[in-house]
């Protein structure tokens, strides 16, 4: 059984306001091995972008040989 954690992710609104987007676990949890987990907690191509809209981190996970 993997581990609990809490994510929280910020934004903004149309209005600039800051806003909670997201708060709750993770969307990735990959099991490497058994009782081995990796939780995507964040993920981004670039430089953060607060304005954009989406989660990254909802992707396809994956570990770099």
């Amino acid at each position: 059984m993997p581990r609990t954690f809490r994510r929280v992710v910020t934004g903004h609104n149309a209005a600039g306001k800051s806003i909670i987007a997201s708060d709750g676990p993770p969307p990735q949890v990959l099991e490497i091995l058994p009782e081995f987990f990796a939780h995507e907690i964040w993920e981004t191509d670039a430089p953060a972008d607060n304005m954009a809209d989406g989660d990254p981190a909802i992707r396809e996970m994956r570990i770099e040989p």
